[in-house]
């Protein structure tokens, strides 16, 4: 899968979230020893776990693009995300939609 996601989709990173359920909060996701954890789990080409994506995504000072292929893999509270993009700094959303002239 991380394979098919860096050659087809051209993404740069991919992060894992493997012992999380899509209901638990982001935040709190693959603690502790996830590093260990993952490089036992031998996935090539993993930039790391949710931690490792949050650390990097706070310490970031650059507008970001996150691409999710599933939106219940990232998480089935769509508070909890609306809540990790605001935030997070590198994420410039939009407070509302743009209006248009007449």
């Amino acid at each position: 899968m991380i394979e098919c996601l860096r050659e087809r989709s051209l993404v740069d990173f991919v992060y894992v979230s493997p012992q999380s359920y899509a209901g638990s909060p982001i935040n709190s996701r693959d603690m502790p020893n996830t590093v260990e954890e993952l490089e036992k789990m031998e996935l090539r080409h993993c930039a790391g776990s949710t931690q490792t994506l949050l650390s990097k995504l706070s310490a970031n000072t650059k507008k970001v693009c996150l691409v999710i292929v599933d939106y219940a893999a990232l998480s089935t509270d769509a508070d909890d995300i609306r809540t990790l993009v605001t935030y997070l700094k590198p994420f410039a959303c939009r407070k509302a939609l743009p209006h248009r002239s007449k």
